[in-house]
């Protein structure tokens, strides 16, 4: 409890503070009229942004990373790889403000999602690109700080429409996406496809082309992604299968199909080095074995049946006789 003053000390504290020996408290100035307000949203700040999530959403974007790193190797020619490395929520004006001025920016329509996406080759990724693409050296190249021209964005283009085949591919097991590239940007004010405050998933992949790198950023609003939260929480999402039980008779289907190498051998002789070397033209090499015995048909090396020898429609040709016994492990 404070303490209480007595009549003696009250008069000494009027006195100083009529003598002005006691400073009183200074009046306070209004602020200026012409000092900007910014708004404070306590509500929907980058925290709530930070925390958005879609439980294997991951296994989607892993899967367009695969397939597009294929396609681009097939396209260019040269080997691509293409690697999912996280993805982030903002909000939409606050990532326009970090895109470069010299990336290419890809407006995407992913009918029957509402918004549209947006992918994005950054400056480094897009001059690369474009060497390759008009014949140039990669060793080692110096991104300009330009926006790219109109010819150089055509170039990018057919680039970026390859991608939509990987996206509906990825997407399938949850969505039947329609992925559609309108247009190429230069200059993010010309893309928006969402209001300014609103959610965005960024997702970014890093590209690397023979030693030289760069980053692809994919990026979706929240809006189109939230429809397929249910859907990717109730099912254990195999993004390339959705029944495990297939697999057994995929593998028995492609290995059905491997091309293997078969060859016929005579027989085995054991010949020095010299003699090799004195070979000449018309010499005759004695295999020791009867015109008639049968032929060791092998497979990738290993033999697997028995066969005689003979001509069939003008060629030579093998008859299998019958199947060489497994050895135990």
């Amino acid at each position: 409890m404070d303490r209480i003053l007595s009549r003696e000390e009250i008069a000494e504290l009027l006195s100083a503070v009529q003598h002005g020996t006691i400073e009183t408290a200074a009046e306070v100035p209004p602020p200026p009229s012409d000092q900007p307000v910014r708004g404070l949203n306590l509500v929907g700040g980058r925290g709530g942004l930070g925390r958005w999530r879609i439980p294997n959403l991951d296994l989607i974007f892993e899967a367009i990373g695969r397939g597009y790193g294929i396609t681009l190797t097939n396209r260019l020619q040269r080997q691509v790889t293409v690697k999912y490395t996280g993805s982030d929520s903002l909000g939409f004006a606050e990532y326009l403000e970090t895109i470069q001025n010299n990336s290419a920016i890809g407006l995407l329509d992913l009918e029957p999602f509402k918004s549209g996406a947006l992918l994005i080759y950054s400056g480094e990724l897009s001059f690369v690109l474009l060497e390759i693409l008009l014949g140039g050296a990669i060793k080692k190249i110096v991104p300009l700080q330009r926006s790219l021209t109109s010819i150089e964005t055509t170039l990018l283009k057919g680039l970026m429409t390859s991608l939509c085949p990987d996206l509906k591919k990825a997407f399938d097991p949850v969505e039947q996406l329609h992925p559609q590239l309108l247009k190429v940007e230069t200059n993010p004010r010309l893309v928006n496809i969402v209001p300014p405050e609103a959610g965005i998933l960024v997702v970014t992949f890093g590209v690397n082309l023979e030693g030289l790198s760069g980053v692809m950023t994919l990026v979706i609003p929240h809006a189109s992604l939230e429809p397929l939260r249910e859907r990717l929480r109730e099912s254990t999402l195999s993004v390339e299968l959705r029944n495990s039980d297939e697999w057994p008779s995929l593998l028995a289907d492609g290995v059905a199909t491997m091309p293997v190498e078969i060859s016929a051998q005579v027989a085995e002789v054991v010949v020095m080095v010299r003699d090799i070397l004195n070979f000449q033209e018309g010499d005759i090499i004695d295999l020791g074995c009867a015109p008639n015995v049968p032929l060791k048909v092998l497979v990738e090396g290993r033999p697997k049946f028995w066969a005689t020898g003979g001509t069939q429609n003008g060629n030579k040709a093998i008859r299998i006789i019958n199947r060489m016994p497994q050895r135990s492990k």
